[in-house]
């Protein structure tokens, strides 16, 4: 519930970046879209000014992208960016699980290159696939 002063605002970050106005821009306030805006652009590159990239928290932005960056996958972002949504503790976790079954971080789809499904798997979703395999070992083991 933005007043119409604060949605024009928005619209005019966006619009003088060439950045598409959808709704996930207006998540974060014009302040808080411009700095995020301002750190990708200088930071990351401008290919990266897309709305589900910029309407994220800042300070994950400043963890996650530059993470991503040195795993040699950050421009996988661009077609898949829900991993933004997670820590950067969670990324490294989802990896390390993903290695120990031998599945690939970044899999080929119809839109091209996108991150394993289990980077858009919801916490509660994630914990759940884990105490399954737990309980699948654990019978393997007996």
């Amino acid at each position: 519930l933005k007043s119409a002063e604060e949605i024009e605002r928005i619209v005019k970050v966006c619009e003088e970046k060439g950045i598409e106005i959808t709704g996930s821009v207006f998540l974060k306030n014009s302040k808080q879209l411009k700095e995020n805006i301002e750190y990708v652009e200088e930071k990351i590159g401008k290919e990266y000014l897309m709305p589900l990239i910029i309407s994220k928290n800042k300070k994950n932005l400043e963890k996650v992208l530059p993470f991503l960056q040195d795993k040699g996958v950050l421009s996988v972002v661009l077609t898949s960016a829900s991993i933004l949504a997670l820590s950067i503790e969670e990324i490294e976790e989802r990896m390390e699980y993903l290695q120990k079954n031998n599945k690939p971080v970044v899999v080929n789809s119809k839109k091209g290159d996108v991150f394993n499904s289990v980077f858009g798997f919801s916490r509660k979703k994630y914990k759940e696939l884990l105490e399954k395999e737990k309980k699948l070992s654990s019978e393997i083991e007996e």
